[in-house]
């Protein structure tokens, strides 16, 4: 059986970390259950974002890094089969331009709080 792809999204900036706990709490949530991890591969942003700088504050400070990032991370959604949205996704222009991939793609939505579709 493969597995599903499930992208996570939520807010990062103006987070203590960027809110990384949050990422990692919700992928170690996943792999944590066997029913969950047989099913599905997660794709964290923060992993991704390693692969374009070590130092997350760079982020921040150079827009051209942010904007590369968001470019390749919107690509990301779109290969998935589902997203899940983390709590205070709403207020996150980047979660929200990842919610409009996922919709336009047709992909499943999970939300952390009710981890029920969606759509």
């Amino acid at each position: 059986m493969t597995k599903k792809r499930i992208y996570i999204a939520g807010p990062m900036r103006g987070y203590p970390d960027l809110n990384y706990s949050a990422f990692n709490y919700a992928m170690e949530s996943i792999l944590s259950d066997p029913k969950l991890n047989k099913a599905w591969c997660v794709l964290n942003p923060v992993l991704i974002g390693k692969d374009f700088s070590s130092v997350p504050v760079d982020f921040i400070q150079s827009p051209d890094l942010l904007r590369r990032l968001m470019e390749f991370e919107l690509a990301v959604v779109k290969s998935c089969d589902a997203i899940l949205l983390l709590r205070g996704w709403e207020r996150s222009e980047g979660a929200r331009a990842e919610l409009r991939v996922a919709l336009d793609a047709k992909l499943e939505i999970y939300t952390q709080d009710s981890g029920v579709l969606i759509r």
